[in-house]
C-alpha cells in the first residue's frame, strides 16, 4: 500500500474512532448522521456526509452499531455494546483506530 492509502485508511480508521466515541458520550448513545457529521469535522476529521454514511454502515456491519434509516432518509446510528468497548479501548477490532482504555 502507498503512503497515501496508508494515511486515508488511517484518517478513515480515526473518523470510525470519533464516531464511536460521540456516541458514547451521548445520553441515548444515538445520533443522527446529520448531527454526527459537525462533531466529527470539529474534531479535525473531514469527511463528505457520503464518506460518513459508509463509515457509519461499515461500523454496523462489524456490529458496533445499529445503524436505520428513518422515513426521511436519515441514517440514525445506536451504539451497541461491542462498539462502547472500542469507543473505550477495552478491545480492538481491525478497521477501527486503537483508542486508550478509558475507565467507564
Amino acid at each position: 500500500m502507498s503512503l497515501g492509502g496508508d494515511l486515508a485508511k488511517a484518517h478513515g480508521e480515526q473518523i470510525r474512532l470519533a464516531a464511536l466515541q460521540l456516541l458514547a458520550e451521548m445520553p441515548s448513545r444515538s445520533l443522527i448522521e446529520q448531527s454526527l457529521h459537525p462533531a466529527i469535522e470539529a474534531m479535525d476529521l473531514p469527511c463528505t456526509a457520503d464518506q460518513l454514511r459508509g463509515h457509519l454502515t461499515w461500523l454496523s456491519e462489524q456490529g458496533l452499531v445499529d445503524a436505520e434509516t428513518n422515513s426521511r432518509g436519515d441514517l440514525k446510528a445506536t451504539l451497541l455494546e461491542r462498539g462502547y468497548e472500542v469507543a473505550r479501548g477495552a478491545t480492538f477490532v481491525p478497521g477501527v483506530a486503537r483508542a486508550k482504555l478509558r475507565r467507564s
